[in-house]
């Protein structure tokens, strides 16, 4: 299982990748490749996932646990910046 959207990003082959399999897609779900390295960070917003889907065996349920991981660690870094700001 893949455990973050940096993981899941390189399955797929990479931003790039990404970008370019999002042409096949309607108009609304073409993303460049610059949004895809944000990912890495913010995670995958869920309307892109069937492009993620379309290029690897990765599931919903690996996504949504990507994404969690992701605001579980940022929000575990505000609660440090917070405290040692106070």
């Amino acid at each position: 299982m893949r455990k973050n959207p940096r993981e899941i990003i390189d399955a797929c082959g990479g931003p790039s990748a990404i970008a370019a399999k999002s042409c096949a897609f309607e108009t609304s779900q073409r993303v460049s490749a610059k949004a895809v390295y944000d990912w890495q960070d913010n995670g995958i917003p869920e309307k892109r996932w069937p492009i993620i889907m379309s290029l690897t065996d990765i599931t919903e349920a690996e996504l949504h646990a990507a994404n969690e991981a992701v605001r579980t660690k940022k929000k575990g870094s505000e609660m440090q910046s917070e405290a040692h700001a106070a």
